[in-house]
């Protein structure tokens, strides 16, 4: 720890020197990262480790929404994930269950149907 948090005040005031706004090197921020989080799984709070590094705890809190935006995978624009399930009834009859974003739930289409909803769906 103290030797994660001489380099990030080195560069802090070495930024401040220069009259230039402090931007951390992404090695850096990502030490911090993994510093911080091991500190709270011992107990220490946002605000601690921020005392502790000499970052504002803003800060620290904006690199970790960032680390966790980066983690998660981007849905492509316009796309959305949907499960598709064929059932069985007795018999030759099939229905279709879609379960899609937010909850939504449509069960009991039949093939055709499900064409029907698709070809509405996909005219402009």
């Amino acid at each position: 720890m103290d030797e994660l948090a001489a380099e990030l005040k080195a560069e802090a005031e070495g930024k401040q020197r220069e009259g230039k706004p402090v931007r951390y090197r992404a090695e850096l921020r990502s030490r911090a990262m993994a510093y911080l989080r091991e500190r709270e799984r011992a107990g220490a709070t946002m605000t601690a480790v921020s005392r502790e590094l000499g970052i504002r705890w803003q800060t620290l809190q904006r690199w970790l929404a960032a680390a966790e935006r980066k983690s998660r995978p981007e849905p492509r624009a316009g796309f959305r994930p949907v499960t598709v399930g064929l059932g069985s009834a007795s018999g030759p009859a099939r229905w279709v269950r879609i379960l899609g974003p937010c909850g939504i739930r449509v069960e009991g289409l039949s093939v055709a149907e499900l064409v029907t909803v698709l070809r509405a769906l996909s005219t402009p």
